[in-house]
């Protein structure tokens, strides 16, 4: 019987120390070590070196994502305007409380609402036919596709004008179908795509999945069907806020977004350090004051300097702000504080 109660006693202890984290044997009472055998004492002291040594490896030891964070972090803060295209919406969908845009044109699939009023009242919608037309009982065949909503109505009226005498049309539009549309050039994913009827220039890149680090956010052409062209700079609204020239795109539009390896880095202190694209008729001033939005409350005007790599030798100069920028004249402008001295 005691046997069996010391070999309990023996097990019982193993069982205790497997399920702790650290024991020390010297705090053990003497009396039970007494019922363990050398081998069960030496794999004890084992196991809790082993323990010992994992614990403060544990405590000691910093997270390894630090390291990657900040680089994913620093990486974030690079080139400016590329994130916008990111953020835009791509749903084909067109909401329906909003007015559509005043240089609308009409395309196949719209839906067009024609009310005449006076010695006649009839109410008729329209989906536009694949030959761009709508047919109008008594008026006849009208082509409306790729004219504004105000030329439209011109022309029903003046056909209104011939076939009833004291008539008076009003026409709008009710339905708006997706358009499509390609995008081509320094784009994630060049293709076609259906788009939302209300898409302008700058949110159709976001169909394409943005725009490559080497594409050019400041020359953008949006072709037409017919061979026409007009050239859109992202810059113009992010920066400055004018949207004159992002036009809402049409059926068969093609985007081409070209290329570009004109870039300035601007740190220091400046409001918004970022790299920036520039254009042969932008200035150092204008890459500061309007790009960068000016200098910190820390920053001095007189210690603006400019790097540039020149037969494998990095040279910094004092620019003319007033000066316009050559291409591959520079690479970084730098805005030093106060304290600092004007000679580097």
């Amino acid at each position: 019987m005691k046997i069996v109660k010391h070999v309990f006693k023996s097990f019982l202890f193993l069982g205790l120390f497997l399920g702790s984290q650290e024991i020390n044997l010297d705090k053990i009472d003497p009396r039970l070590l007494e019922n363990l055998t050398s081998e069960q004492i030496s794999s004890i002291n084992e196991r809790s070196q082993e323990r010992s040594e994992f614990n403060y490896q544990a405590n000691n030891q910093k997270p390894r994502f630090e390291e990657s964070l900040i680089d994913s972090l620093e990486y974030e803060t690079q080139k400016y305007g590329y994130s916008f295209l990111k953020k835009t919406p791509t749903t084909i969908t067109p909401t329906g409380d909003l007015p559509f845009p005043l240089d609308y044109k009409a395309s196949l699939g719209d839906t067009l609402s024609i009310i005449l009023s006076g010695s006649k009242d009839l109410s008729y919608d329209f989906r536009v036919k694949l030959d761009g037309s709508v047919l109008i009982p008594d008026l006849g065949s009208v082509n409306v596709v790729g004219l504004s909503i105000e030329t439209i109505s011109d022309k029903i009226q003046k056909l209104v004008d011939k076939t009833y005498v004291g008539v008076q049309a009003d026409v709008s539009l009710t339905d708006l179908s997706a358009k499509k549309i390609t995008i081509v050039g320094a784009v994630k994913v060049p293709g076609t795509y259906l788009v939302n009827p209300y898409t302008s220039i700058s949110n159709a890149l976001a169909y394409a999945g943005g725009v490559e680090d080497f594409g050019s956010l400041r020359d953008i052409v949006l072709i037409k069907p017919n061979g026409a062209t007009s050239k859109f700079d992202l810059y113009d609204l992010l920066i400055f806020g004018d949207r004159s020239k992002d036009l809402v795109i049409g059926a068969g539009d093609t985007i081409l977004v070209k290329s570009t390896s004109s870039f300035v880095e601007v740190k220091g202190e400046v409001i918004r350090p970022h790299i920036y694209e520039y254009k042969p008729t932008d200035t150092f001033r204008n890459i500061i004051y309007d790009f960068a939005l000016g200098l910190t409350r820390g920053g001095n005007d007189e210690t603006i300097y400019a790097e540039k790599i020149e037969n494998n030798t990095l040279i910094s100069f004092n620019p003319n702000l007033e000066k316009k920028i050559l291409a591959d004249e520079i690479e970084t402008l730098k805005v030093l504080k106060n304290s600092y001295s004007k000679n580097l």
